[in-house]
């Protein structure tokens, strides 16, 4: 299963925010342990760099990020995904890069807190329990 991991996952995972790292942290393991392909779009990488930076600091946010390149597959953004994300309709830009760069390379979820912003997606959305309910 290929699964795009939204960013909100990934800084609960990185910042242990409560309540929701237990979850995230093992949805994490599912890719950790390739019984998954983690795949996290290319914006993604920036955003949690920037806001991991006003948290920790910039040392240890480029050393997440760097680990988040071991984990994670990179969902390409380009033209293609830019443009079917500004097709959508909705507010939320970033949430439908994400979801359009997961569609065009052709994942089976995307693993979100925030179902809410990812409604218009085409691909199946869950929570990172549901998501370890489901593969385990």
């Amino acid at each position: 299963m290929k699964v795009l991991f939204d960013a909100n996952v990934v800084l609960d995972v990185y910042l242990d925010r409560a309540p929701w790292a237990s979850d995230s942290k093992a949805a994490f393991q599912l890719a950790l342990d390739g019984k998954i392909e983690g795949y996290l779009s290319a914006i993604s990488f920036t955003t949690i760099y920037y806001l991991l930076r006003k948290q920790v600091g910039s040392a240890l946010a480029l050393n997440y990020v760097i680990k988040a390149l071991t984990l994670f597959r990179v969902a390409e953004v380009d033209y293609l995904v830019l443009s079917a994300a500004a097709r959508v309709a909705g507010s939320d830009f970033e949430d439908h890069v994400q979801a359009s760069s997961a569609e065009l390379a052709s994942l089976d979820a995307i693993v979100t807190r925030d179902p809410a912003g990812f409604r218009e997606a085409t691909l199946r959305v869950l929570a990172p329990g549901e998501l370890a309910a489901l593969v385990k």
